[in-house]
C-alpha cells in the first residue's frame, strides 16, 4: 500500500493510464493470491510438532517420477545444523 492509495484502487488509476506498474504483495496477502491459486502453487502438510503447515509445492512436473516430501521441515525450535561459535576475542 502507497501512504495513501490501497493497491486494488491504485490499479484502477495506473491501468487506463497505461502505466505499467505491480503489487507487491506482504506475506499475508500470498495465499489468497489469485494467481498462485490458479496455478495451484500451495501444499497442505501435516507436521508432527507445527501442525499444518502451507507450502510452496514443488515446481518441477515429471510423469514418470513426481517429486515428493520426503521428510518434513525441521521443528521452529530445532536448527538444521548446528550453530556455529564465534570465539571470544583474546
Amino acid at each position: 500500500m502507497t501512504e495513501k492509495k490501497a493497491k486494488r484502487p491504485l490499479a484502477g488509476i495506473l491501468t487506463p493510464e497505461d502505466i505499467p506498474f505491480s503489487p507487491v504483495n506482504d506475506l499475508e496477502d500470498l495465499p489468497n493470491d489469485p494467481h498462485l491459486k490458479s496455478v495451484a502453487f500451495w501444499s497442505r502438510q501435516e507436521h508432527a510438532t507445527e501442525g499444518t503447515l502451507l507450502i510452496p509445492r514443488n515446481p518441477l512436473k515429471m510423469s514418470a517420477s513426481p517429486p515428493e516430501i520426503t521428510r518434513p521441515p525441521p521443528g521452529c525450535w530445532r536448527p538444521v545444523a548446528p550453530v556455529p561459535q564465534i570465539p571470544e576475542p583474546a
